[in-house]
């Protein structure tokens, strides 16, 4: 994990800076970078929800639900509907929309 997030830095820092490098410029920013991100340990941050976003997400959620009983899904469906669902946000920390 920690070797994936080094190069996905590195392929980062090298897409934004392309435009400015020629290639011999780009390789040696490469080796710069890997020789000074040897001895580092690279953890990249998750986004977290807001408490107004985690609300938004679970009204879209009663809002779908809702839906789903009106359409005359049985309970079993929506509760496993909600299970997923719920666990999927839980995983993703994103807002829906």
């Amino acid at each position: 994990m920690v070797i994936y997030l080094k190069t996905e830095l590195i392929n980062s820092i090298n897409s934004n800076m392309k435009p400015f490098l020629d290639e011999n410029q780009i390789k040696e920013l490469n080796l710069t970078l890997d020789n000074i991100l040897k001895d580092f340990e690279i953890i990249k941050k998750d986004k977290i929800l807001t408490l107004d976003e985690s609300r938004e997400n679970q009204d879209l959620l009663k809002n779908f639900l809702s839906a789903k009983q009106v359409e005359g899904c049985s309970e079993r469906t929506i509760n496993y509907y909600k299970s997923t669902i719920n666990k999927m946000l839980d995983c993703l920390k994103l807002k829906i929309e």
